[in-house]
C-alpha cells in the first residue's frame, strides 16, 4: 500500500511541462518578460536548450543600467552578440528581433557599428519576421543599415527609429504588413513598393524629395510632419479606400491651409473614411469665413469620420473658427472632438454653443455662397466624460446640463447628415 502511494507521488511529481514540444513552450514563454525567460535556463539542460533556441530577441537595454553611470553598452552588446551567435548555430528562424541601442559619443558609435551590422545580416539570413530598431544617436554623422534587411522577403513588421539613418532609394518587401519610420532620412526619389502593406507611419522624417508609395492593401497611414502631404511631397498609388489617414503638428492654420489639406487628400486618388488631426491647440488659427466664401471651397470632401484631437487647449483658442474651417472643406458623417489637458469643460461648452447654432438664419445673408450650416443637420450628440457616456439630442438644456455636471469631458461626437 505504501509502495503504491509512493509511486503515485513520484508519478505526480514528474515534470510534464518540459515534455511539451518546443514550439508550444516557446509560445508560452513569449507571454513573459525576456528577463524571466532568461532565468529559466538554470532549471535544466532542457530549459537551457529552450532559451538558446528562443526565437524572440527583445533584451531591454535598461536591464544593464548602472547607477550613476548609465547603461553599460558594452555588456549589453556582449549579451546580444552571445545570444544571437548561439541561436544561429541551430539554424532556426527568428520570430522577432528588437534592438535598442543608445550611442552617446562618436567613439562608442564607431566601436559598435560593425557589430550591429553583423547582427542585422544574421537576422536577415535567419528569415526574421519582426524587426524593431531603436537607435538614439547624439552626433550628427549619417549612418546606414545593411541592404540585407531591406531585401528580407520574410519581414512582416519593420520599425526604424534612428536620427540621421539614410534609407536606400527604394524598399520592396513582398511580405511587409507594417512599416514605421521615425526620424530617418528619406532620399529624393524614394520608392516604397509593398503589396501586403496595411499600416504605414512616417514620423518627422527628414524628407529630401517626393515619396512614391505603391501599396494596394494599405488601410491606415500616419504622416507626422510640419508639411502637408501635397503632390510635391507624397504620391500614393494604392487602395481605392484608405480607412484611416492621420496627420499631426501643423504650424499655422489659415484658410489656405484647410484648402490645401483637402487637395492633398484628393490628389492621392483614393477615398479616405476617417481623417484624424492631432493638433497642438496653441497653434494660431486664422480661418476667415469671408475668404472661404470667395475661394468657394468645393467640392467638399466626404468622410465617415473627422477626428480632431486637441492637445492642451487654452481658452484663447478660437474653437469655433477651427471647426468652421474644417466643415467648410469636409462633410463628415461623424465629427469627433477629443480634449486633453485642462479646460475640458470650457471647450465643450463652446463646442455645444457653436453647433447648436447651425440652423441660425442670416449667417450668410450677404453672400451668394452659403456656409456649411445651411446643409448640415445634427441627429444626436454623444458625450464621453469621466464615468459618463450618453447620446443626447441637440438641445440647449440637455447639453448645458452635461457641460456643467461633468468637469472632465474627454470626447464629444456629433452625428451629422448633409
Amino acid at each position: 500500500m505504501e509502495k503504491e502511494q509512493m509511486s503515485c507521488i513520484e508519478a505526480s511529481s514528474v515534470d510534464r511541462i518540459s515534455d511539451l514540444p518546443d514550439g508550444i513552450l516557446h509560445q508560452i514563454l513569449s507571454y513573459l518578460p525576456t528577463e524571466v525567460v532568461a532565468r529559466t535556463c538554470v532549471l535544466s539542460k532542457r530549459w537551457q536548450y529552450l532559451w538558446d533556441t528562443y526565437p524572440i530577441f527583445d533584451i531591454p537595454r535598461l536591464s544593464f543600467l548602472v547607477i550613476g553611470e548609465g547603461v553599460d553598452i558594452d555588456r549589453y552588446a556582449d549579451v546580444v552578440d552571445h545570444k544571437l551567435n548561439t541561436f544561429c548555430k541551430y539554424e532556426f528562424e527568428i520570430q522577432k528581433f528588437k534592438l535598442s541601442f543608445m550611442c552617446e559619443l562618436n567613439g562608442i558609435k564607431l566601436k559598435h557599428d560593425s557589430l550591429v551590422n553583423k547582427w542585422l545580416r544574421l537576422v536577415a539570413e535567419r528569415n526574421v519576421k519582426e524587426l524593431h530598431l531603436d537607435f538614439g544617436i547624439r552626433d550628427r554623422s549619417p549612418c546606414s543599415f545593411p541592404q540585407e534587411i531591406f531585401a528580407a522577403k520574410s519581414l512582416t513588421f519593420l520599425e526604424i527609429h534612428c536620427p540621421n539613418a539614410l534609407l536606400p532609394s527604394s524598399i520592396n518587401l513582398p511580405s511587409l504588413e507594417t512599416l514605421r519610420l521615425s526620424l530617418v532620412c528619406i532620399p529624393e526619389g524614394f520608392k516604397l513598393s509593398c503589396h501586403q502593406l496595411k499600416v504605414l507611419t512616417i514620423n518627422y522624417c527628414c524628407q529630401f524629395g517626393k515619396i512614391e508609395i505603391f501599396a494596394p492593401n494599405l488601410s491606415s497611414m500616419c504622416y507626422y510632419s510640419n508639411l502637408l502631404p501635397t503632390s510635391s511631397f507624397l504620391s500614393l498609388d494604392g487602395p481605392s479606400i484608405l480607412k484611416e489617414f492621420m496627420l499631426s503638428s501643423v504650424r499655422f492654420l489659415n484658410t489656405l491651409w484647410y484648402t490645401k489639406l483637402k487637395e492633398s487628400l484628393l490628389h492621392m486618388h483614393n477615398g479616405t473614411e476617417t481623417l484624424v488631426l492631432l493638433l497642438d491647440a496653441d497653434k494660431k488659427n486664422t480661418f476667415d469665413r469671408g475668404e472661404a466664401s470667395k475661394r468657394c471651397i468645393s467640392p467638399q470632401y466626404a468622410l465617415k469620420c473627422l477626428v480632431l484631437n486637441l492637445f492642451h487647449p487654452t481658452m484663447e483658442l478660437d474653437l469655433e473658427a477651427l471647426i468652421d474651417g474644417f466643415l467648410w472643406s469636409f462633410r463628415p458623417e461623424i465629427l469627433r472632438v477629443m480634449f486633453s489637458g485642462p479646460n475640458k469643460k470650457g471647450f465643450a461648452e463652446v463646442l455645444f454653443k457653436m453647433l447648436e447654432a447651425i440652423e441660425a438664419q442670416g449667417c450668410c445673408s450677404s453672400s451668394e455662397i452659403k456656409c456649411w450650416r445651411h446643409s448640415c443637420k445634427v441627429k444626436h450628440v454623444l458625450v464621453i466624460a469621466e464615468g459618463f457616456e450618453e447620446k443626447l439630442p441637440l438641445s440647449r438644456d440637455a447639453l448645458s446640463k452635461v457641460a456643467y455636471d461633468h468637469q472632465e469631458i474627454r470626447q464629444v461626437e456629433f452625428y451629422l447628415t448633409w
